[in-house]
């Protein structure tokens, strides 16, 4: 769970990322809308470069968020399948995810 400008993000397992505002379901962010799966284990919000980071159970799907008017709204920008990835742990123990020929830090 994390709070973005007033709005309440929280993953589920078989309803994607629901986005609540005052208790009640403002958006949901799913298959429907790109979401790989619809299974999320976790997710990081990016506040810097506005983009929240999904982590499902079939791979990674990254969205662009933004906020106008007290409004939210999630543009879906990538999909990367689990069968893509090679995870890679370094000496300072933080994790790389690496993709085809790019890197990706987290």
């Amino acid at each position: 769970m994390d709070t973005l400008c007033g709005f309440t993000l929280l993953a589920t397992n078989g309803q994607g990322i629901l986005t609540l505002k005052e208790d009640s379901v403002f958006s949901v962010i799913s298959s429907e809308t790109g979401l790989v799966s619809d299974i999320v284990n976790a997710f990081y919000v990016d506040k810097e470069m506005e983009t929240i980071w999904c982590a499902t159970s079939e791979g990674i799907s990254v969205y662009r968020y933004v906020i106008r008017n007290n409004k939210l709204q999630f543009f879906w920008l990538k999909n990367i399948l689990k069968g893509d990835l090679t995870l890679q742990l370094n000496r300072q123990g933080h994790y790389s995810i690496h993709q085809n020929l790019c890197q990706l830090k987290v």
